[in-house]
């Protein structure tokens, strides 16, 4: 019930202040995100089992748009730390950076509607930790009873870009979005929902 009603609030919003959705957002504007991610990492010490995994993220940013075709945006983003277990190996990742875009905006004939395109490049901390299997000992192999630790860390700078489509209700802007990111062996990507706010 509670859903419904503020379902019902939210499209009053959107659709009965079409003076407030025809504004442009132009200007300086910061933000932030959340949606789930894959994570993916691989290490020599890991492979063939190579990790990817779905997590939480989360990201903010800042930027500006100045024309309105056109702009550009910074941000830091956290795609989680997920864990799993792989043929008797357990794992958990992490990756995490800066990215910065160019940012294309495409007009979708409505004046409170956008469709845009981000392209540039992201650095990125990829980490592994995890366990590879002890085995029994027996008198013709090595004997290693124990799980045996590996740790692997990894600074990429890698084209990074994404696809989003925004709603503007006076300077807020409600944005869903889908970035994919490229890293030495891998590519991990994040799919979110979050609000902007034009300060000037």
């Amino acid at each position: 019930m509670r859903w419904t009603a503020l379902a019902i609030c939210v499209a009053s919003t959107l659709f009965l202040a079409p003076g407030i959705q025809a504004q442009d957002l132009l200007g300086v504007y910061v933000g932030a995100s959340a949606g789930q991610s894959r994570v993916d990492a691989d290490a020599p010490q890991y492979t063939p089992y190579e990790f990817s995994e779905h997590h939480s993220a989360f990201k903010v940013m800042a930027g500006i748009r100045a024309l309105s075709f056109l702009g550009a945006q910074i941000e830091y983003v956290d795609l989680g730390h997920p864990s799993t277990t792989q043929a008797g190996i357990e794992a958990d990742a992490s990756v995490k950076g800066a990215a910065a875009y160019g940012m294309v905006y495409l007009p979708m004939g409505l004046p409170f509607l956008d469709l845009y395109g981000e392209g540039g490049v992201a650095r990125l901390q990829t980490t592994l930790n995890g366990a590879l299997p002890g085995h029994a000992c027996t008198p013709l192999g090595p004997c290693a009873p124990e799980p045996s630790p590996f740790h692997f860390s990894r600074t990429d700078t890698h084209v990074a870009g994404g696809v989003g489509v925004q709603y503007r209700l006076g300077p807020v802007g409600i944005r869903a979005e889908y970035e994919r990111f490229d890293t030495s062996n891998a590519n991990p990507t994040m799919l979110s929902l979050g609000l902007t706010w034009t300060l000037l």
